[in-house]
């Protein structure tokens, strides 16, 4: 007995760090619109991102209905309520509503959009919100574009601010660094006070905060000098690919020229997580996740332009309602005030995850400022999802399970998926081939996905292309001049694309993880 209970255990090792040497990048990362429409117009003719019409989609189904809404579906047994009540649109065999979506192509990232609209309507779409937008909110995200550095960020934001009332997108406005006290304020800063230098003396970063078409919540970063090149060690330190640092000039596209002085970026920087541990979700994006933690993290973030830059928009809405910050989930990191934001950044194999935390106090301190939603659903308004891309080699299903149970074994019980059919419990055994769901026919045909709650209970699932899917992706990156690790002809690293730039940090050139 002794012995067959030894031999049980290595192979539970031997399984549980199966898949720990899985080199990720990020697939893409989703966000739930009110209007598909309007939100392709701004990211493709604003931004300059590529829309590909293969791989617009729609989809329901009871499969897709238990993958995406399982632990709300749940929620609401338990609770005795309708899953609607918990902001579940039914999108199962017999329901009423559908999902559809389109991917638009960046530098190093892809963009996934997504909206809930009637089957027999589809014009009328499904909308849940939270009147707490602020950046604060866990597990709220944002997405940050990287603006070219031969660009005044300043100058970025007034174009993009005005290109997008022209085009009828006027919930897209930008925070000011400098105290307003109304809207029209607001519009009458200067132009060279749009955006927040990383300090007050250095030019070598730039930053904005705004929000969206929809009204989620957006970063712009423009970065050279210092600052630029220690990004830039990260990403050869990693071998990942971004078209910042090839070794020949990379040419803009036509959607890129199309769009202007606002398509002048390398697509995404980071996909940013507001989490309740700082630490501890730096640990699962980088034990369990394999992600690369960089130097160039912050602690102890705080001062007036900061908390303008945050949470202006917030902070008109609260004086409008007449309402305290808090309870709109509003962090006082103002030089009066005594909270603090804390981020790390962890690098993937193309673009950053970036962990925020704020705390009641300066520098790490306790205790943690952790306002939440109301809702965990994946359809409110301007939710985030970071997907991670899984290689074909890999095994999809028994990664997941493997990851779960690794997860639980490393303090992360919290980290669970939903199931492709119905459970008793979240998190339920199921057979290997029902931790995710795949696209038999379609515009999605060969992909497979899964949806589960990372550690603060944050949107994380895993895609994988395989068959047609894959082709398509694999075209639509060759068409859009994009770099990816997920083909050969996409990876830089294959052409010595990144040799000369990052023979200045030997040692780091040849390590990948």
């Amino acid at each position: 007995m002794e012995t067959l209970i030894h031999i049980a255990f290595l192979l539970s090792a031997v399984c549980l760090t199966s898949s720990r040497n899985v080199s990720l990048s990020i697939a893409f990362t989703s966000v739930t619109t009110d209007n598909l429409t309007n939100s392709i117009r701004f990211y493709t003719e604003i931004l300059g991102g590529m829309l590909d019409p293969e791989f617009m989609f729609s989809y329901s189904g009871n499969q897709h209905y238990n993958m995406m809404f399982q632990k709300e579906i749940l929620q609401a047994r338990e609770s005795m309520v309708a899953p609607a009540v918990l902001g579940v649109p039914d999108i199962s065999d017999n329901g009423t509503y559908e999902v559809v979506g389109a991917f638009i192509f960046f530098d190093n990232g892809i963009l996934q959009l997504l909206q809930f609209v009637e089957k027999e309507c589809p014009e009328k779409g499904y909308v849940i919100t939270d009147r707490r937008t602020s950046p604060a909110v866990v597990p709220n995200g944002h997405i940050d574009f990287w603006v070219k550095p031969t660009l005044d960020l300043n100058v970025y934001v007034h174009a993009l601010e005005t290109r997008s009332r022209q085009l009828g997108l006027n919930k897209v406005e930008a925070n000011r660094p400098v105290t307003v006290h109304s809207e029209a304020e607001r519009e009458r800063v200067a132009i060279k006070n749009y955006t927040m230098p990383l300090n007050a003396t250095s030019q070598t970063m730039q930053w904005a905060y705004f929000k969206g078409p929809s009204g989620e919540q957006l970063e712009l970063n423009r970065m050279a000098g210092d600052v630029l090149l220690d990004v830039g060690k990260e990403y050869c330190k990693r071998k990942a690919v971004s078209t910042a640092f090839l070794d020949k000039s990379h040419p803009d596209n036509m959607w890129k020229r199309r769009a202007g002085v606002t398509g002048q970026n390398y697509g995404i920087f980071q996909h940013g997580t507001r989490t309740r541990s700082l630490f501890g979700s730096v640990d699962f994006y980088t034990e369990i996740l394999g992600g690369s933690l960089g130097d160039n993290g912050d602690a102890g973030f705080f001062g007036d332009g900061d908390q303008n830059m945050l949470f202006q928009k917030e902070m008109l809405q609260a004086e409008k309602w007449h309402v305290d910050y808090e309870s709109l989930g509003i962090a006082n990191i103002s030089l009066s005030g005594n909270m603090s934001l804390a981020l790390r950044f962890t690098y993937f194999d193309n673009y950053v995850v970036e962990t925020l935390q704020y705390d009641k106090g300066r520098n790490y301190s306790f205790p943690l400022f952790n306002p939440t939603f109301n809702l965990s659903t994946p359809a409110l308004i301007n939710n985030m999802r970071l997907t991670f891309l899984l290689p074909e080699t890999v095994d999809m299903n028994s990664y997941l399970r493997d990851m779960e149970q690794r997860s639980a074994v490393e303090g992360f019980p919290q980290v669970k998926g939903n199931r492709a059919i119905d459970v008793n419990s979240f998190g339920q055994q199921v057979p290997l081939e029902d931790y995710s769901v795949a696209f038999t026919e379609g515009p999605l045909q060969g992909l497979r996905y899964s949806y589960l709650k990372g550690p603060s209970g944050e949107q994380v699932s895993f895609v994988q292309f395989t068959g047609p899917s894959s082709e398509r992706l694999k075209n639509a990156l060759l068409r859009y001049n994009a770099v990816s690790t997920a083909f050969p002809e996409t990876n830089p690293w294959n052409r010595e694309g990144y040799d000369e730039y990052c023979s200045q940090f030997p040692p780091a050139r040849h390590q990948h993880f």
